[in-house]
């Protein structure tokens, strides 16, 4: 079996309990985000500083599911992050689709009134 086999068998395996240990809590419509999150959201903090802790987040996520850093020995390959940018693509445009359906709802109801 070759790294790559080897290296989704144990993502998947990972995920599945990391999923099963983090817990998350609603916020919003975005059952997904960590109440850890949502604390990081603060007036105080400048936009740039709350990407940061969001992108800081997600790689500390990232070290505990795995054991490890960000490996850059080409573990990732390119069709990895095609398909990556693909998911994102597909989630963004489903949150695009809801909300545009959402506001089109509230138009209709408010011309109605």
């Amino acid at each position: 079996m070759d790294n790559t086999s080897d290296w989704k068998r144990n993502q998947s395996k990972s995920s599945t309990k990391c999923r099963d240990k983090v817990p998350t809590v609603a916020v919003g419509d975005a059952p997904f985000v960590r109440a850890s999150t949502e604390e990081s959201h603060t007036a105080s903090k400048s936009n740039n500083a709350v990407v940061m802790a969001l992108i800081r987040q997600r790689l500390n996520e990232g070290n505990r599911k795995f054991g490890r850093e960000m490996p850059l020995d080409g573990t990732y390959r390119l069709q990895d992050a095609l398909e990556e940018a693909l998911d994102l693509s597909i989630y963004l445009s489903a949150k695009i689709i809801e909300l545009k359906t959402e506001e089109m709802k509230y138009v209709n109801r408010n011309r109605k009134s």
